[in-house]
């Protein structure tokens, strides 16, 4: 058994590239039992667009998302028989409205699941550029002021959707990977930890990173060590922004999970009765094939 929820195609998303049904192949292809795909949700004003998109209005945005869901949709029935696909879609959380929006879109497309993603600090990108990243800092105020900031913002969006999966919990750490969180930064961490498993949300482990030529997955080794001491429940996801990212660096994603002393692993199921995809356990992660013809 092997899966992943966090997954993007270059048929809905700027920065990604390829057909979303190439992804799904490739995830067939290695052997993977259940596949989630996760487009972005749309942004609803101007300022929120990214420099990829400027050609566009946050109109196109939507009927991009639209088409998006209605295409998965079919490819989820027309592959229902080697493959168990979800339409989801990852969140934002640029404002404090936003939480209605994501509630919104998620009902209206009656998707099977959410990954709450922050991606922005007071409305600047954090994860665009190393500039971009540099103003929202300067708004902030300062580096600390930046992490308290997105971590408070992560707190609303989880409190606000309640999403099934919480997306690179540490983001926050991509252009300042070696910044010593503060004890107010990890009272924020461990607060947001708390609400995470009181709602039954997933941590997802991210090899993205990696590809970004951090020291670690996210989450962070000292954050992920603070999961498991709460009770953090967990599940892989490699970010894949195309079919060649599907299932990128599992193998070490293998070994960061062993180290970290995880041996069960979580996966989402659709279930007829619910709205919502239902959480079940996979002990003994590791075992599969899938992890030693992972993408290096």
């Amino acid at each position: 058994m092997a899966f992943s929820y966090h997954s993007h195609s270059g048929q809905f998303c700027k920065h990604a590239r390829g057909n979303l049904e190439d992804v799904i192949l490739k995830a067939i292809d290695l052997g993977f039992t259940h596949y989630g795909l996760s487009e972005h949700m749309p942004r609803y004003r101007r300022e929120d667009l990214y420099e990829e998109e400027l050609q566009l209005e946050p109109a196109d945005l939507e009927r991009t998302f639209v088409d998006y869901v209605a295409h998965a949709r079919t490819l989820q029935a027309k592959y229902k028989d080697r493959i168990h696909l979800l339409v989801g879609m990852e969140s934002e959380y640029i404002r404090p409205s936003t939480v209605a929006e994501v509630n919104a879109v998620a009902a209206k497309h009656a998707v099977d699941y959410v990954i709450g993603s922050v991606h922005h600090v007071l409305e600047v990108p954090l994860d665009f550029s190393a500039q971009l990243l540099d103003v929202a800092e300067r708004k902030a105020g300062g580096t600390e002021e930046l992490f308290r900031a997105y971590f408070e913002h992560q707190y609303e969006l989880l409190k606000g959707v309640r999403p099934q999966i919480v997306g690179h919990f540490d983001l926050v750490r991509l252009f300042r990977p070696t910044f010593p969180l503060s004890d107010d930064v990890w009272a924020l961490i461990d607060r947001n930890i708390r609400l995470a498993v009181e709602i039954g949300a997933l941590f997802e482990v991210n090899s993205r990173a990696l590809k970004k030529n951090l020291p670690s997955q996210y989450p962070f080794s000292d954050v992920f060590q603070r999961m498991v001491a709460l009770g953090g429940k967990f599940k892989l996801a490699e970010d894949s922004n195309g079919r060649e990212d599907v299932a990128r660096e599992y193998g070490r994603l293998r070994t960061y999970m062993q180290s970290q002393g995880v041996a069960t692993l979580n996966y989402v199921e659709r279930d007829d009765d619910s709205s919502r995809g239902v959480v079940k356990e996979h002990v003994g992660w590791g075992k599969e094939a899938i992890v030693d013809k992972c993408v290096i």
